[in-house]
């Protein structure tokens, strides 16, 4: 039996039996009569509807009775209209939802960690799977990143975790912070022999240590280490924008600042702390410059594939502490990943067609990315590396501290912690920081190099490609033009701040890599080329003196105690030299078949210090002053410390006589004890350098070189 639909009308009897009529559908649609009435009663309103109160939270009654709430403070009208007791203290819902939220995006992130390992199990080789697990089952805990990077680095320790002893390493230097400071007139080193130090931070630098660092709550400290860096290596390096920073961090904005950034910048300040128990000890865990890295490079692993500006600054910062600390291999690894970041921030910038953009913004941008390619310069030098970058097409930024000549209302004033170079001790006068010039010069110099250094790489990485006679002679012709150039109070005569040295640094590199650059011997005729390499032998010995006269200005105006990182660069072009220039001497010794005389082979006049007001007049006397230097630092940085091994047992082959105090310092860094290898061995072992040394016709890694000659590998 059918069932009609109830929309239908049921016919009537008399229709059913006449069969003619068909049933009618009711219309659902109004007929203009009611929408004409209806229209009348809202205009007129009859039909107004009260508009909705939302409120932001509402009162724990109400909530637990799922009322409507006024919420009200103290007490909301419905509260008070019962005589309820009105609290508002339960956590609020949107509150626990991005608990919630949290707690899923770390549980996403672990999940992904754990992946990587299982993926690392699944595919590693025995070997492999032997030492990572090693590595899990440590005695001492191993965290999970730890192992990724431990994965990550192709089972290289980052950081020695076994290496324990109860107190942080010191140097020779004893000074006491925060001591009663004299006013003299003596010089820097003067002053640090005797003390007279004050180490606290500059002026109106009061920064807190949180919310930046777990490591230390002490805010006197993170000032004091902060204004170490900015003394000098800011002002050396100049990898950011310091007021921009200095900005963020008062201020809290983590769009200029991190964490991440304030744990690498504190990591590389325990390198240049006057302190006794601050002073960075790369091998000693418990030591704060220790702490510091284990921290940043926990939060590294976190914002690692973040593509932002204070990612790439502390990858660069990152890349040179892990290096200085005789890890450049690492170092290498995070300065390709900061590199990467880069492209893939610019790309984002292109992507997103930005008519506008912000100018402090773009400053800060500006000055990281030209600081990223001089370090890419720099380091592609060393390792003879093809550049990952090109150079940038962004605008390094100018008039630091705005137009002089413009009026007071319109010219910007920031913050002038750079306006002035304070060195320590702050007893020594303070000159003028000319900052904004050194990193243009450095900027120009670094270009020249990025051209030699393309010009060299051709195809895979280690091919070396051989350069014409034109081509060398028009790099040296811009040298030589750049160095003209240099603005006046900005040669070595006039200052050997560090805000000077990085730019002279570069110059004396590309003299020494274009002198050493092979030669095509079928550009030139044999006559030519014979006359040409003369020449070129004259610009070694250019950049030779050069080099070794900026080492003495700087020891002699403020001594090794206290070094930007630019200059151990320098202290390694140096040790570098004299290595191979000992190299040929021993073999033409060894096929002589007679042991060479005590000082006469080091004893010949040479002229690589010709230009300098105190000539050190032999090989010999160069030797001496080179290792007391790489001592003088190798506490601090143990990359120093490789060097100078390399340097004695080069000497020893030579049978070369050092001085009392130089066995002295030298006997303390390499002592063996109790007849077993010595910690220095141990070290030397847990060293991860790409960097390279040549002795005679072959080259070998730094590491390779010392083994040989300690007689550690056949």
């Amino acid at each position: 039996m059918s069932v009609p639909h109830p929309l239908v009308a049921k016919p009537s009897a008399a229709a059913a039996g006449a069969g003619a009529i068909k049933p009618t559908v009711r219309s659902l649609v109004p007929t203009a009569e009611h929408q004409r009435v209806q229209r009348l009663k809202h205009d007129s309103g009859i039909y107004k509807r009260s508009s909705r109160v939302c409120v932001k939270k509402a009162c724990d009654i109400c909530k637990q009775s799922k009322a409507k709430c006024s919420g009200e403070t103290p007490t909301c009208s419905r509260c008070q209209k019962l005589k309820h007791q009105c609290t508002y203290n339960a956590v609020d819902q949107r509150d626990h939802r991005k608990d919630m939220k949290g707690q899923l995006q770390r549980q996403k992130e672990e999940n992904t960690q754990y992946k990587e390992i299982l993926n690392h199990i699944k595919t590693a080789s025995l070997p492999d799977l032997r030492k990572t697990m090693t590595v899990l089952r440590n005695p001492t805990g191993t965290s999970i990143e730890e192992l990724l990077m431990f994965i990550r680095n192709d089972g290289k320790s980052i950081l020695s975790k076994q290496d324990i002893r109860p107190t942080p390493a010191t140097t020779d230097l004893t000074l006491l912070g925060n001591s009663q400071v004299e006013t003299t007139d003596q010089t820097v080193p003067e002053q640090i022999s005797l003390g007279i130090i004050d180490d606290r931070p500059l002026s109106d630098l009061n920064l807190t240590a949180e919310p930046w660092t777990t490591i230390t709550d002490d805010d006197e400290l993170v000032s004091h280490l902060i204004s170490s860096y900015i003394a000098w290596d800011t002002v050396a390096w100049n990898w950011f924008d310091v007021d921009i920073f200095l900005e963020g961090m008062v201020q809290k904005d983590f769009t200029y600042c991190t964490p991440l950034l304030v744990n690498c910048i504190l990591a590389l300040a325990c390198h240049l702390s006057p302190r006794i128990p601050v002073r960075s000890d790369p091998h000693n865990p418990n030591s704060l410059g220790h702490r510091f890295i284990e921290e940043a490079i926990h939060l590294w692993h976190v914002e690692c594939n973040q593509p932002k500006l204070t990612t790439i600054i502390s990858g660069m910062l990152l890349c040179e502490v892990v290096s200085v600390n005789g890890k450049d291999h690492l170092g290498y690894m995070l300065f390709q990943s900061t590199v990467s970041l880069y492209h893939r921030l610019f790309e984002q910038r292109e992507s997103s067609g930005k008519l506008r953009r912000d100018e402090k913004m773009e400053r800060a941008l500006g000055t990281t990315i030209w600081g990223l390619f001089r370090l890419s310069t720099f380091f592609t030098l060393l390792n003879k590396k093809k550049p990952p970058m090109d150079i940038p097409t962004i605008k390094l930024p100018e008039n630091r501290y705005g137009d002089e000549n413009a009026d007071n209302g319109s010219r910007k004033q920031l913050n002038p912690i750079l306006s002035l170079w304070r060195p320590y001790p702050y007893t020594q006068p303070a000159e003028p920081c000319r900052l904004e010039e050194s990193v243009r010069m450095c900027s120009d110099i670094c270009v020249i190099l990025h051209d030699l250094i393309v010009s060299q790489t051709a195809g895979t990485e280690a091919d070396l490609r051989a350069l014409t006679v034109k081509q060398k002679k028009d790099l040296y012709v811009r040298a030589i033009e750049w160095k003209r150039d240099i603005p006046r109070g900005l040669n070595l005569g006039d200052t050997v701040a560090p805000f000077v040295i990085t730019p002279h640094l570069g110059y004396f590199q590309l003299i020494l890599e274009l002198s050493n650059a092979p030669l095509d011997p079928a550009d030139t005729e044999p006559e030519e080329l014979a006359t040409f390499r003369e020449e070129v032998k004259g610009w070694y010995k250019q950049g030779k003196a050069g080099l070794l006269h900026l080492l003495g200005e700087y020891d002699k105006n403020y001594s090794f105690a206290f070094i930007p990182e630019t200059m151990l660069l320098g202290l390694m072009y140096a040790a570098k030299i004299i290595i191979e220039e000992l190299a040929p001497i021993a073999e033409s010794t060894k096929r002589g078949g007679t042991s060479p005389d005590c000082d006469s082979p080091l004893d010949i006049l040479t002229e690589l210090t010709k230009d300098s007001e105190e000539p050190l007049a032999t090989l010999g006397a160069i030797f001496e002053k080179t290792i007391g230097w790489l001592c003088s630092v190798s506490e601090q940085f143990f990359t120093a410390k490789l060097y100078a091994r390399a340097l004695q047992l080069s000497g020893e082959s030579l049978n070369v006589v050092l001085s009392d105090a130089t066995k002295k310092r030298l006997d303390s860094l390499f002592s063996v004890g109790d007849g077993s290898k010595s910690r220095w061995i141990e070290q030397l072992y847990k060293a991860d350098s790409i960097l390279t040394l040549s002795l005679g016709r072959g080259t070998d890694s730094v590491v390779d070189v010392i083994e040989k000659l300690d007689g550690l590998k056949v």
